[in-house]
């Protein structure tokens, strides 16, 4: 339905995750144009990429506001060479398809793969790889079936999504929002069209058990056999590269179940085949029921252990000091305690953040703390590093409230600022347990508040080291880079002087 296709796609945009909206949009444009080239029916293509701009206008609401954001982000500036590298998978990542804990899991506190489990899972079914080998090797109608077009982008997602040339050439082109993503995302077409795949192939199985067309399956399944074989033997005997050696174990418990599941698999046909015309329940409806029973056994298993669920006392536990924060930090800011992603939920709130698409100018103030120069580290979450210069961005950014336990950070003043100690004529206690302890910043700046003097400073640069400066009256004086077209009043409500 063209409405369902519309809604869908303007969805995906406002779900809130532009990287996976960008492939939403450009893996089903690509299919468009491939089915309208596949059929020759480019009068419904054509009404079809109507609707897709129809989409475009409808997320124009938060699309232009989001584009001028990312314009002003740090995002563009430090996707650097080690961003590259550090963002992308190696080819041996994609072990991961077949065995889901081939690198150990982090809810086992034993994960040892690239970058982190959660930009590496590429798992959809030890099952369902089968069937997607199944479908690649031997695709009926190769010319009308879709099979070409999903090969195509799984070949495309691995490229992308691993260190290799041709990912290096997107990263040095530099293209917006492309080259400065996550590259192992790009992970996530392999698994869409892998799944798509490996149903394509079950139903191709299926059928050929239907029909006893037996030499497909033997010779396949001879294959995936002899893999396997080859694999148990090279873990055996201890042939794989040093960084595997050092973790054997883990990757020999952790493969052996995914191993079985394969074995499983190939063993089927064999049942068909040797019960043929003798146990009529063995038939190809039974065996469909057994595949379908193991993937949804153990694609349960994998999301049990990848989403561990406990009780939500755990998370949002009663402490004296969270209610304080809650009592004092409603309305304010302060220097955060509580984990960033979760401040929100206790209703109060942090400095600092996890924006992905933080300001550039924001970034390049609070970065001046440590020396008062310019050096921004962090392209997701903004960083105040320690330094002479902290307790002054403290007080630009509105931190009104700080915790301490054990007065760390009253013994740390010194090392940490370069200041003398000036606690006390900072900071007054005005809630303790004993351990932790809530200070107010008497040097805050309101969150809201009228200035009635500005001055232009056209350099950035100076700028920022005014704004710094130990000397410059923060509190009363804006600071602006261009000439503002208006006055202030000398009075102010019912003629009061200001």
């Amino acid at each position: 339905d063209k409405n369902i296709f519309t809604i869908s796609l303007s969805l995906s945009f406002f779900a809130g995750h532009t990287q996976t909206t960008l492939i939403v949009y450009f893996l089903s444009l690509s299919y468009l144009l491939f089915k309208s080239w596949q059929t020759k029916k480019y009068s419904i293509g054509f009404n079809l990429f109507i609707f897709y701009l129809i989409s475009l206008l409808i997320i124009a609401v938060q699309l232009i506001p989001a584009i001028e954001m990312y314009r002003q982000s740090i995002r563009e500036t430090l996707a650097t060479e080690s961003f590259y590298k550090d963002q992308t998978l190696f080819f041996s990542s994609y072990f991961m398809g077949i065995f889901p804990d081939f690198f150990g899991n982090p809810v086992t506190r034993n994960w040892w793969g690239k970058i982190n489990y959660a930009e590496s899972a590429i798992y959809f079914g030890t099952t369902a790889f089968y069937f997607f080998i199944y479908q690649v090797l031997y695709p009926k109608n190769w010319k009308k079936n879709i099979s070409q077009f999903f090969i195509f982008f799984v070949i495309v997602s691995i490229l992308i999504s691993t260190q290799n040339l041709f990912s290096k050439l997107i990263f040095n082109l530099k293209i917006p929002l492309i080259s400065s993503s996550t590259f192992s995302r790009y992970s996530s077409i392999f698994i869409f069209a892998g799944s798509i795949l490996a149903s394509l192939g079950l139903s191709n199985f299926i059928e050929d058990l239907k029909n006893k067309s037996y030499k497909k399956i033997l010779i396949i399944n001879f294959f995936l056999t002899l893999v396997i074989l080859i694999y148990w033997v090279l873990i055996l005997l201890k042939k794989l590269p040093p960084e595997f050696i050092t973790y054997l174990t883990i990757i020999k418990r952790n493969t052996l179940i995914p191993s079985f599941i394969l074995l499983l698999i190939i063993f089927l046909p064999l049942l068909k085949y040797s019960f043929d015309n003798r146990l009529k329940f063995v038939n190809e409806k039974l065996i469909s029921i057994i595949i379908l029973l193991l993937l949804s056994v153990e694609l349960w298993r994998f999301s049990y252990k990848y989403i561990p669920f406990s009780p939500t006392q755990f998370f949002f536990p009663k402490h004296q000091l969270i209610e304080n924060l809650k009592r004092y930090a409603f309305n304010e800011r302060y220097d955060d305690y509580v984990s960033t992603n979760i401040n929100s939920l206790y209703g109060i709130n942090s400095i600092f953040g996890a924006e992905p698409l933080y300001n550039k100018n924001l970034g390049e103030l609070t970065s001046l703390s440590k020396n008062g120069k310019i050096n921004i580290t962090d392209r997701a979450s903004m960083q105040i590093p320690n330094g002479p210069y902290k307790p002054r961005i403290l007080d630009l950014l509105s931190m009104k409230y700080f915790v301490d336990k054990t007065d760390n950070s009253r013994n740390a003043w010194v090392d940490f600022y370069g200041l003398n100690n000036d606690f006390d004529s900072r900071f007054k206690e005005i809630w303790t347990d004993g351990i932790y302890k809530i200070y107010l910043n008497k040097n805050y700046l309101p969150r809201q508040k009228m200035f009635y003097q500005v001055q232009v400073v056209k350099d950035k640069n100076k700028l920022l080291e005014k704004i710094i400066d130990n000397n410059f009256d923060y509190k009363n004086i804006a600071l602006v880079e261009e000439k503002m077209n208006f006055s202030f009043p000398k009075t102010g409500v019912n003629g009061i002087k200001i």
